[in-house]
């Protein structure tokens, strides 16, 4: 009898999932954020874009991240799944991470593997220096971003 209470109780435990109560966590509200990347006044293409919450961010705000494209644009996502970003106060890191022939990585490829490094000035992937910044409303918004290349 006491086993079957121990198993009852295991597949209680599996069927309400693990991990807490999912009422802890709260729902995001996802805002659609796009934007242009310019590196010395040309758009850039590659430039990895990653909104990371502000100091003080409350506890609704993820990281969400882009890649420009040919045209410098980007649009974040938190998730392959989930466009978009909570609202709120972000700094902005950017990196280009390129092989040494000055192309950019594969899909497949590692950086270290390839020898690929940032060609861009490491104040852009600081949190705590980049001078980057954005403010997140309610309903998305689009920005503009100029970086120094070197």
């Amino acid at each position: 009898m006491r086993i079957r209470s121990l198993v009852a109780v295991c597949v209680l435990g599996l069927a309400t999932g693990c991990g807490g109560d999912s009422g802890d966590k709260p729902e995001l509200v996802l805002q659609p954020v796009t934007g242009t990347v310019k590196v010395d006044g040309q758009p850039a293409e590659g430039v990895s874009v990653t909104f990371v919450p502000a100091d003080g961010a409350g506890p609704e705000q993820v990281a969400a991240s882009g890649t420009t494209d040919s045209s410098g644009q980007f649009s974040l996502n938190v998730s392959p799944d989930e466009e978009g970003v909570p609202a709120g106060k972000y700094r902005v890191l950017v990196s280009k991470i390129v092989k040494p022939d000055g192309t950019p990585l594969g899909p497949d490829e590692m950086a270290a593997d390839a020898g690929a490094e940032n060609v861009l000035p490491p104040v852009y992937q600081d949190p705590a220096q980049t001078p980057l910044g954005a403010d997140v409303p309610e309903g998305g918004k689009s920005f503009d971003f100029e970086v120094k290349g070197s």
